[in-house]
């Protein structure tokens, strides 16, 4: 709903994202901007005035039609792990300052099994390095996490910049991520970018 970029709205794009690859779908279809948002109201249910004034006060006095939400359960599969479930649904939280943050979705224990130092990928090679954080973490700026937080460069990339490893990191462990549902449902499936960046604007 407004012009601006934030941190929320990105947590909104992201839990769309996620929501997309559990359901091989995009959460929110629509050719445009009004039909993803009956959707949206679909599934999380009509806001209410304060949730409509916390997201953008111009829309104070847009009427919406009186929907209730559709349980969470409901909208994923039946085999979709309840953690999955359980992070969507905070990540697509119409008030923006009741999303998780990012540092927050990390330590969220739907990530617990990439902190396991048990696991394995597909082919039984163990994970790559990977962030390490903790829920004490999670209340702290990301520029002053603590090194024991990510492990050390390897010793083939000495000339990397420790931020721009985290980065290359993060991006691996979200397309991992990707992977292994893929290789679980036995199918590919499409992302629509711009499902997530259009459903966006309205929880910015």
């Amino acid at each position: 709903m407004t012009d601006g970029v934030s941190s929320p709205a990105d947590v909104w794009s992201a839990g769309c994202v996620l929501a997309e690859l559990l359901l091989g779908h995009p959460i929110f279809p629509g050719d445009s901007g009004v039909d993803q948002l009956v959707e949206i109201i679909k599934i999380l249910g009509t806001p209410t005035r304060e949730q409509i004034r916390e997201m953008n006060p111009n829309y104070t006095e847009f009427k919406f039609p009186q929907i209730k939400a559709h349980p969470w359960t409901k909208v994923f599969k039946a085999r979709t792990p309840p953690e999955a479930v359980a992070l969507c649904s905070r990540l697509l939280e119409y008030t923006p300052t009741l999303r998780l943050s990012p540092q927050e979705s990390c330590v969220h224990s739907f990530f617990n099994e990439l902190r396991d130092s048990n696991t394995r990928l597909p082919n039984g090679r163990e994970l790559p390095p990977l962030h390490n954080l903790n829920p004490a973490d999670a209340a702290r700026p990301t520029d002053i996490l603590p090194s024991s937080s990510l492990r050390a460069p390897p010793a083939r990339c000495p000339g990397m910049e420790r931020s721009r490893y985290r980065e290359k990191l993060s991006l691996f462990s979200l397309e991992q991520k990707r992977l292994e549902w893929e290789a679980d449902r036995g199918e590919t499936s499409s992302t629509e970018t711009n499902q997530a960046s259009t459903s966006s604007s309205f929880a910015s």
